[in-house]
């Protein structure tokens, strides 16, 4: 049996920088990349309205073991670029949900 991971990721940019990032992880083709992973159960962005340096990332995976092969993935990679061009300050909440 599997336990079901939730990720919480924030990122905060520059005021002004978000729609740039957003463009860049379009580009990247992120969300659909990770959509189509086995395991990825949600991959979404938000955008706090009341915060315009932020984008809030919600992911689901059906295990730590299908995370974990995300991170390996070619555009996770990319991922890295990205935020280190921006300088993205990064905070994640990790939850695992056991099965019944």
């Amino acid at each position: 049996m599997n336990d079901e991971v939730f990720f919480q990721v924030r990122y905060t940019v520059t005021v002004g920088e978000r729609d740039d990032l957003l463009c860049d992880l379009a580009q990247l083709r992120m969300a659909e990349s990770s959509r189509a992973e086995q395991g990825c159960l949600q991959y979404e962005y938000l955008l706090p309205v009341d915060a315009p340096d932020q984008v809030l990332l919600l992911e689901r995976w059906s295990s730590s073991e299908a995370q974990q092969a995300h991170t390996g993935t070619a555009h996770f990679a990319k991922l890295a670029d990205v935020k280190q061009r921006y300088g993205l300050s990064t905070k994640v909440v990790r939850l695992v949900v056991g099965g019944a």
